[in-house]
């Protein structure tokens, strides 16, 4: 009888995988970064544990659990150009997927994360994801960061296999999609893709305030918020989660790019810069959960323009949800994202996206809500690890628990003001709950 560990290995004889549009997009994006910067393309879910981490033998039998429960996770790539695929590692070993780092004494944990994920890469050989351990940064408490470059799994892909491994639950075999990836989108479907291409790329008049001379590095911070104030604008508006975080997002942009600096003796304070409306990509999941297996990017990126000129939270959360009604996700779960979609044709489609993406950027926004926090073991803190696109302004996740919602960002770290953002963040929240909620007499 096989032992855990070996078990994965059975997996080499299953079907090769294709890439989806996704997956090439995002691997032209990391083969044409810079490499010192490709943890910025790395995102995940970390915990904040009390105690000592457990042993090396105790992980590495986990990961040997996990990598039968979700044969994805024995994935990697192989081939070139058009023929890139993904396939099973037949050199599989659980130990290849355990990093630790010791932070500095009092680091705070998202930025002892983020240097952890920076110093130990993961090499395009193994598939490409790890369990990172942290400790040192504080000495009754550690770390544990399931990491995934973007490559291999979107932020619902990496919650999705975080909560199902969590529950125990066995995620569906990897498999080539039903056509073999020889279907060809039909011509609304192109036009579709070209134009949210095209939305993506376009220019907004500037929402950050100017960059600064410092290194062009992920800055990465998490703000936990009250799930009951999100629960009660849910039910006061009919809003979802999400577009209450876009509206949260909104709100922090505004205060944090429209306010000047602070006045400096007798002289007047700068006047309050013009705001522009970033792009925002706005994930679809459109994945039938019974067949979701955890690999690739599958999610459709709709882009929406985050209302930040909105003058009030109330109007800023309107003009969320009317982009992002019903019918406009129906719209966006049929494009030219399938699974079944020709090689030739995702390539192309790819090449499309990636030029678009090669200019800064910066004026872009990224908003991912992941389901998964309430399965996992109490903590300390759960936050996620959102990635950061070449020349992206920023990536935020939500991740919604039983308590506490955490809203992480990412954000280019040579934009001033990143210290403010959790104050921010709580103060956008609080403005939206006061503005919609009826107060109780």
């Amino acid at each position: 009888m096989p032992t855990t560990a070996d078990q994965p290995t059975t997996a080499a004889r299953t079907t090769a995988v294709p890439l989806t549009v996704n997956d090439r997009f995002l691997l032209r994006l990391a083969d044409e970064a810079d490499p010192d910067r490709d943890a910025d393309l790395h995102l995940g879910v970390a915990v904040r544990l009390p105690g000592p981490p457990p042993s090396g033998h105790r992980l590495h039998r986990l990961i040997g659990d996990a990598a039968v429960r979700a044969r994805a996770l024995t994935y990697r790539l192989t081939g070139t150009g058009r023929r890139v695929r993904w396939e099973p590692d037949p050199a599989f070993d659980p130990a290849h997927h355990v990093q630790h780092h010791h932070a500095a004494p009092g680091q705070d944990p998202c930025q002892a994360v983020g240097q952890a994920l920076r110093e130990h890469p993961l090499p395009r050989s193994r598939p490409l994801w790890s369990l990172v351990v942290v400790e040192g940064h504080a000495a009754d408490e550690h770390l544990l960061c399931y990491r995934a470059h973007h490559v291999f799994q979107d932020g619902l892909s990496a919650a999705r296999t975080i909560s199902s491994l969590a529950l125990g639950r066995t995620l569906p075999p990897s498999a080539a999609a039903p056509g073999g990836g020889r279907g060809r989108p039909g011509g609304a479907a192109i036009r579709q893709a070209i134009g949210d291409i095209a939305r993506f790329a376009s220019a907004t008049a500037p929402w950050h305030p100017p960059a600064t001379d410092a290194p062009a590095t992920r800055h990465l911070g998490s703000v936990s918020l009250d799930a009951g104030a999100f629960r009660d604008i849910a039910r006061s508006t009919g809003t979802s989660f999400a577009q209450i975080a876009a509206a949260v997002l909104a709100g922090v942009v505004k205060e944090w790019t429209e306010a000047g600096p602070a006045p400096a003796g007798p002289r007047p304070p700068e006047p309050r810069r013009p705001l522009g409306q970033p792009v925002l990509s706005f994930p679809v999941g459109r994945r039938d959960r019974r067949r979701d297996d955890g690999l690739g990017n599958h999610a459709v990126l709709m882009p929406i323009r985050l209302p930040s000129a909105e003058p009030t939270p109330r109007t800023r959360l309107r003009a969320v949800a009317e982009q992002t009604g019903l019918a406009e996700l129906a719209r966006h779960r049929r494009g030219p994202h399938a699974p079944a979609m020709s090689a030739a044709f995702s390539h192309v489609l790819a090449r499309l996206a990636a030029s678009a993406a090669r200019r800064p950027l910066h004026d872009s926004l990224g908003l991912t809500l992941l389901h998964g926090a309430a399965a996992l073991p109490p903590a300390h803190e759960i936050f996620a690890v959102p990635s950061l696109l070449p020349g992206a302004g920023g990536q935020v996740a939500v991740l919604p628990g039983r308590r506490t919602v955490s809203f992480s960002y990412a954000f280019d770290a040579r934009l001033p003001g990143l210290g403010h953002l959790p104050a921010l963040v709580r103060q956008a929240l609080a403005d939206l709950h006061a503005d919609v909620v009826p107060s109780r007499p």
